[in-house]
């Protein structure tokens, strides 16, 4: 983020400030070069931190999805009723859908960012490819959810077998236990989307239904060692540009707030300074292990 500050240095330098609240501190001066480089690190830093964090949008998705269903799955001491079988059945499948939606969000963002930075045919966008083609290779479920998305965007609701079972415990009080299955019918799935490819023959091979319990976390495995072997693939120069950067903002890294640099200009015929600040992203250096800062303050 930029920010505009008053007052700052000289004219036409390239000032390292440091931030203390609203007040600033020019501590050095950069150079062309060396600012070229912050401005740089700034960047590549930001937009791999936010790439990292991707991962907890399909995390807190599935695991919102787990304790839904844990819940609905949990022995009940009377039948719940057709209709609130209905509402459960609906709060369920919105909790997958969001799930396979994240699934898809990340995967796309990745596949998106090493295309681009690296090329189709680089060893770095290979990686990434040879990572989900093992997990769909080897894994039913991120098989099936892979494809399950397409047949939610194009066809219908994912869950579609929810049913009631109870057990008797004990004939002389009449005492039952009640339960709650829920999950996918295979029948369906084929009927209404025609694009499974390999998956067809397993489903129509399947029981009358595939339970949904273990299917999410499962899935979030194979998504996790996906990125893990994505993120490794920029990781040690992304640390070693944060390393490069913590050297030049070192005399600016006093305690204070936070550390920006800026160019600073004349405005109002030489009567005021105007910098442009761009902030040095501190809390992620932190984060990383680079720096140790008391009081860290981000203005992204």
């Amino acid at each position: 983020m930029r920010i505009n500050h008053h007052g700052i240095g000289d004219v036409d330098q390239i000032n390292l400030i440091s931030i203390d609240g609203i007040n600033v501190h020019s501590v050095a001066f950069l150079e062309e070069e060396e600012f070229a480089f912050y401005e740089d690190a700034c960047i590549e830093l930001l937009s791999f931190d936010r790439w990292v964090a991707l991962r907890f949008i399909y995390q807190v998705n599935g695991e919102s999805f787990t304790r839904d269903l844990a819940e609905a799955l949990a022995p009940k001491n009377q039948l719940i009723g057709h209709e609130a079988m209905g509402t459960v059945l609906s709060k369920l499948n919105l909790g997958l859908i969001n799930y396979l939606t994240a699934m898809r969000l990340v995967l796309d963002h990745t596949e998106t960012r090493l295309n681009r930075k690296f090329g189709e045919s680089s060893s770095e966008f290979n990686i990434f490819k040879e990572a989900t083609s093992f997990e769909f290779d080897n894994s039913f479920e991120y098989r099936f959810i892979n494809k399950l998305r397409n047949f939610v965007q194009h066809c219908g609701l994912p869950l579609n077998h929810a049913q009631e079972n109870a057990t008797l415990l004990d004939r002389t009080t009449g005492a039952s236990e009640h339960s709650f299955e829920v999950g996918f019918d295979p029948k369906v799935l084929l009927k209404e989307f025609k694009k499974w490819g390999i998956l067809r023959e397993q489903l129509e091979a399947l029981p009358t239904y595939i339970p949904a319990e273990g299917l999410v976390e499962t899935v979030t495995k194979c998504l996790d060692r996906v990125l893990d072997k994505s993120f490794a693939i920029e990781a040690n120069s992304i640390i070693e540009k944060g390393r490069k950067l913590v050297d030049l903002i070192r005399p600016a890294l006093s305690g204070w707030n936070g550390v920006g640099a800026g160019r600073s200009t004349v405005l109002d015929e030489g009567k005021r300074i105007n910098s442009t600040v761009t902030d040095a992203p501190l809390t992620i250096l932190a984060r990383w292990g680079l720096i140790s800062l008391p009081y860290v303050i981000e203005h992204h």
